[in-house]
């Protein structure tokens, strides 16, 4: 909630969780936002039809002078769109490791100590709501600066880029 948090105030973004209200008749599924040297976010929705669900992808990208451009993309215009969602589900998070907890090695040894994102760096976010081990559901989200996070969000931008259009479906 802290990346969220700093989203917002940095950017003005409003970034959507599992617990927003989406737009009219849709509902938010997952969504990815990166900082670099604009500041966007992108929301994945579903709107219920006949028989599977359609997607409907908003992007939102925050100008220079502090302004919202927004645009769309809809499942039927975009048929890429359902296999870069498919690889979310595909996507493992990695696990929580807190530095500290074994014994300290003796003084003597010269460790490294790690080191910190670079500051330069695009910053990826992916969020949305998964299934634990236990089958419970719990809301995720995951940021870096690298790795499969970083690449998850540009092949999904890389996907996407040609379906992106001014027009609301």
């Amino acid at each position: 909630m802290f990346l969220l948090a700093a989203l917002q105030a940095v950017a003005q973004l409003t970034v959507a969780d599992s617990m927003t209200s989406a737009p009219g008749d849709l509902n938010f599924r997952a969504g990815y936002a990166v900082m670099a040297n604009g500041t966007w976010g992108v929301e994945f929705y579903t709107r219920d039809s006949r028989g599977a669900a359609e997607w409907i992808i908003r992007r939102s990208l925050i100008t220079p002078n502090g302004r919202e451009q927004v645009t769309w993309l809809a499942e039927p215009d975009c048929p890429s769109v359902r296999g870069v969602v498919e690889t979310l589900n595909n996507f493992t998070i990695g696990t929580i490791r807190v530095p500290d907890l074994r014994p300290r090695p003796p003084s003597y040894i010269a460790w490294p100590h790690p080191k910190g994102p670079p500051t330069e760096a695009a910053l990826y976010t992916i969020w949305g709501r998964g299934q634990q081990p236990d089958a419970s559901f719990a809301d995720y989200s995951v940021s870096a600066n690298a790795g499969m996070v970083a690449e998850w969000a540009q092949m999904a931008e890389k996907t996407l880029v040609p379906c992106w259009t001014a027009r609301n479906p």
